[in-house]
């Protein structure tokens, strides 16, 4: 089964993972119709845009979980113990890959303020959570 799903930031791209450690991006991108002399948006059927046979490297790699980071990147967690960060720009491999010692179930992001008025800004992370009970974080500053 597929168990992670998740658009880019911009809407534009559908990234799905499944049990056999596949990933497969799909290009949403909206099509415009005209109607009745008035203009509609209608969703395009997916196209198959990017897709990675063993995205975690090795086949029994489930892909739990797909997080968007922006309109470009994404992390996916793998029942490997593993976190990729991807590009849909580069999808033959990822651009970095975290490791832990735990089983990770769960990811979360935190992108912060960017505002002029936000003191000391902090660079992004993810955080996972392991079946122990524990939360690993891991920064995305310069990933």
């Amino acid at each position: 089964p597929t168990r992670a799903v998740t658009f880019t930031t911009d809407g534009y791209l559908l990234i799905g993972g499944n049990d056999q450690g596949r990933l497969c991006v799909w290009d949403c991108s909206l099509t415009e119709q005209s109607s009745g002399g008035g203009r509609t948006s209608t969703l395009a059927a997916p196209a198959l845009a990017h897709h990675v046979a063993s995205a975690h490297n090795t086949d029994t790699a489930w892909i739990l979980q797909a997080m968007a980071i922006d309109a470009q990147r994404f992390a996916t967690l793998g029942a490997n113990h593993t976190i990729c960060i991807w590009n849909v720009q580069q999808m033959h491999q990822a651009m970095h890959t975290f490791q832990s010692n735990q089983s990770l179930w769960s990811l979360n992001l935190f992108l912060p303020d960017k505002s002029p008025s936000t003191p000391t800004p902090l660079a992004p992370r993810l955080v996972a959570g392991s079946d122990n009970g524990w939360l690993e974080v891991f920064s995305l500053e310069n990933k």
